[in-house]
């Protein structure tokens, strides 16, 4: 048995094969493919908060964390150490982490229960422990229901939420670019 509660995700890294799970009791688990084994374990990653999202960062050498309130934390997996905190916006789950280039830099994009897009900027050399987020997505915040999961292939990206709507979003312009419906796609100014 890998955790004592139930799993809600699990990545693999493409580098060094490790496989990374997150349970519900808010404990990280990182493990060796090749031979089965523990490597680490984080337990109370966010305190007593489920967790409910996690992603690799864009160069495989930490994973991020989100959580049932909101919050996302940044870790250097193999290790266990946590490198930055990503501010909640709202007390809202988080659902997707999608680490991306944006405005020329490496960010981290989340969704989730507020319905909302925000953009962190991701800089592992910072000293800032805590970073803000932006909520101010230029395409608007459109979403009427729960944001469950997003999708990426750079420059573009999709969010999916609950209702079923889908939009396909370019990540650098931060616009629009359509809205994927049952019978079509709609690509014109009244989308």
């Amino acid at each position: 048995v890998t955790h004592t509660s139930p799993l809600c995700s699990a990545i693999v890294n493409g580098k060094n094969g490790h496989v990374v799970t997150a349970c519900d009791d808010s404990e990280v688990g990182v493990w060796n493919s090749a031979t089965g084994g523990l490597i680490t374990r984080i337990s109370k990653a966010h305190d007593n908060e489920q967790i409910t999202a996690i992603a690799f960062d864009m160069n495989g050498e930490r994973v991020v964390t989100g959580a049932r309130n909101g919050e996302c934390k940044v870790w250097y997996y193999q290790s266990g150490v946590m490198s930055h905190v990503l501010e909640a916006t709202d007390d809202a789950e988080v659902t997707s982490i999608l680490p991306m280039t944006h405005a020329g830099s490496q960010a981290f994009i989340t969704a989730g229960w507020n319905r909302k897009i925000v953009v962190y900027d991701d800089d592992p050399l910072t000293e800032k422990i805590t970073i803000k987020g932006r909520q101010k997505w230029k395409g608007g915040q459109l979403h009427k229901d729960d944001i469950l999961t997003c999708a990426a292939c750079y420059p573009w990206f999709v969010t999916a939420s609950f209702d079923g709507e889908l939009l396909l979003w370019h990540s650098e312009q931060e616009t629009l670019e359509g809205r994927l419906r049952k019978g079509g796609y709609d690509t014109s100014e009244n989308r």
